[in-house]
């Protein structure tokens, strides 16, 4: 055998033996680009858009057809016609769906463009969660890891749902409550374990733990909770429910709410056979086992199955961040942003990848979402009475145990991972990332004092003097921080509280935290510390305003909120006990100070708590006076009352001011 055909033999071997491996290569290859949808669309479906069609004929050509696709979309965004422009996005994430600046502009346009172009709010709510499910359903499953769909959908949650710029942002965060009080279960009442910060985080985690932890399958949960299958015998036969679904969530939290308010009997007025086996189930305290970790699993699914969620992560979220309560918009934008940060950074090739890894900006908007969750992580929302009052009061309130993870950010974002990035920035004399960190750990302090929490307030005025990386620009800030506790917060209330539009909001803000966290909680000793900082604020703006100006006199500067704190507090409390469900404001009605359940008593006298009662008597419920029962001193209150608003309109007219 000569050399030439040992050549020849051996490489006729290789060649079989590349063709046998290449052939199941390929058919694992094709098997695995289908599983993890990686392939494009390549079949052609009649009723399709011709564009789609034209773009599969066209092969290799596809790109450059699809870039004119692109191009087309813009403009027709810019032009105003942003239904074509959505139809024709459509389009390119069919044909290209690993190109993510698509599906964002797809989704922009939906919960952006097209939403504000609707005339209801209902409309507008379901295109701004028709653009958040393309980028959480759709988009992420064609492009799990990629950074700036992650940002994209934070920010909706955070700005479109969470933010105020859209008119209708009040009925979205409502609705958002609602749904969310749904899937995860409406959260216990708050409670003395919440004022610390570690017990609070270990609330919620033990909440999330449980749905973590459940079993995948349904029979691997009657296994571990046998009575589990007694309870889907018994939705069966006596409530007539099949398939678990997410209605049986909201049929159960609406059952659980209606069990304990003193509306019951008025509220299941007219129930059918069925719903009222479905709320005697609930209310079985045999049942109270199997309901916990049927639920549980129910939730995992659904967080899994439908919003494309992990509960282990939302659980190391939780952990990490704070107490979050995910009936908050801002609590998804953490989720989304956070979790795009760290998908992304073992994928960090560095200058290569600077281009399409926006990490500075994305984590901006967690930063952002940490913020919002400390201006008002703590929620008010009525589950039960947003069911039969779609305008039920959905409040905020701040919750101080985000501070940290503000902090904890920061700290990150200093480590050896962004100083690759962005540079050291840790030696120059000022930073806009200092400078921001420092307004809110400033805003946080006044926070604290104002509820008592002296102790904490000086150790964030501690941490911010002896921070080494602080700006150094400015000397006169500086020293405020060497300022003893109250005269720095004297200093704060100087700096802020004689700007109306702060002052205003402060002490609204104060009051309705009064209100809400005190005298809806039940928390008495919260009630006076807000009540009281709220007193003090008010005092000060009015003092520095009660000062004469060329222009136009001191009075029209006050006109921002009444001079008399007494009357301001009245009317606010008045205002506010309206929007609260029956239950709740007869709970801070019954709370308040007497003279604040006079000026309550005016406003609920003319609100619709009267017909609602005088239903409820007609079927053996309560009476108006005894749900509200008028203050001794209602009429010699509001006799003083109407007597200082004369001398006060008397002074007014006496007084010139010079």
């Amino acid at each position: 055998m000569t050399r030439d055909t040992k050549v020849q033999g051996f490489a006729g071997i290789v060649l079989i033996v590349a063709l046998l491996s290449s052939s199941a290569l390929a058919t694992r290859l094709s098997a695995l680009a289908g599983k993890h949808k990686l392939t494009y669309t390549e079949q052609v479906e009649e009723g399709q858009p011709w564009e789609v069609t034209a773009g599969i004929a066209m092969g290799a050509f596809r790109g450059i057809f699809v870039n004119w696709l692109w191009i087309r979309a813009n403009n027709l965004k810019e032009e105003g016609k942003f239904y074509e422009a959505n139809q024709l996005a459509e389009v390119i994430t069919r044909l290209q769906p690993r190109f993510p600046r698509v599906w964002v502009f797809h989704a922009w346009n939906m919960s952006y463009n097209i939403s504000v172009s609707t005339q209801t709010p209902k409309e507008r709510w379901d295109w701004v969660t028709a653009g958040v499910s393309l980028l959480r359903d759709r988009a992420l499953a064609a492009n799990p890891n990629d950074l700036l769909i992650h940002k994209e959908l934070a920010w909706i949650y955070l700005h479109k749902i969470g933010g105020y710029t859209d008119d209708a942002n009040g009925y979205y965060k409502r609705r958002f409550a609602q749904e969310w009080s749904v899937v995860l279960g409406v959260p216990p009442p708050r409670d003395q374990d919440d004022l610390n910060r570690k017990k609070a985080i270990a609330k919620c985690v033990a909440r999330l733990r449980g749905i973590a932890d459940s079993p995948e399958g349904i029979s691997e949960l009657v296994a571990k909770e046998p009575s589990v299958a007694t309870l889907r015998d018994r939705l069966m036969t006596e409530a007539k429910i099949g398939q678990p679904s997410v209605l049986l969530l909201a049929r159960y939290e609406y059952a659980k709410a209606l069990g304990k308010s003193a509306r019951k009997s008025i509220l299941q007025r007219g129930a059918g056979p069925t719903d009222l086996a479905f709320q005697a189930i609930v209310d079985d305290p045999a049942m109270a086992k199997a309901w916990d970790a049927f639920n549980n699993w129910l939730r995992k699914r659904i967080l899994m199955d439908d919003y494309h969620m992990e509960p282990d992560r939302m659980v190391r979220y939780t952990e990490k961040y704070g107490p979050i309560d995910w009936r908050h918009p801002a609590a998804h934008a953490l989720y989304w942003s956070a979790r795009g940060s760290d998908l992304a950074k073992p994928r960090y090739r560095g200058e290569i990848d600077r281009p399409e890894m926006d990490f500075l900006n994305t984590d901006r908007v967690t930063v952002q979402a940490i913020q919002d969750l400390f201006r008002g992580g703590e929620v008010y929302f009525d589950f039960l009475a947003s069911f039969n009052d779609p305008n039920m009061l959905f409040l905020a309130m701040p919750n101080i145990h985000f501070v940290q993870a503000y902090a904890d950010v920061l700290n990150a974002m200093f480590d050896p991972f962004y100083t690759g990035i962005f540079g050291d920035r840790a030696k120059r004399q000022f930073t806009m990332q200092w400078h921001g960190y420092e307004n809110f750990i400033r805003e946080a302090i006044t926070y604290y004092y104002r509820l008592g929490l002296f102790e904490e307030a000086n150790e964030w005025q501690k941490s911010l003097r002896e921070d080494t990386r602080k700006n150094t620009s400015n000397i006169e800030r500086l020293e405020e921080l060497n300022l003893p506790l109250d005269e720095f917060v004297e200093n704060e209330l100087k700096g802020e509280a004689t700007r109306p539009a702060i002052a205003v909001a402060q002490t609204r803000g104060s009051l309705i935290a009064a209100y809400a966290s005190g005298l809806v909680a039940g928390d008495a000793n919260l009630f006076t510390r807000q009540f009281q900082y709220a007193q003090k604020l008010h005092k000060y703006y009015m003092e520095e305003q009660l000062r004469p100006t060329p222009a136009g006199g001191a009075d029209e500067r006050m006109a921002q909120m009444d001079p008399d704190f007494e009357i301001l507090a009245g009317q606010i409390f008045g205002s506010f006990i309206t929007n609260l469900s029956m239950d709740n404001a007869q709970t801070a009605y019954l709370n308040a100070p007497e003279n604040l359940r006079c000026w309550a008593y005016e406003s609920l006298r003319n609100s619709r708590f009267v017909q609602m009662t005088a239903e409820d008597v007609k079927n053996g419920g309560q009476s108006f006076d005894r749900v509200f029962p008028k203050p001794d001193i209602f009429e010699t209150y509001a006799e003083e009352i109407r007597q200082r608003l004369l001398l006060r309109e008397d002074r007014s007219k006496d007084v010139e001011v010079k």
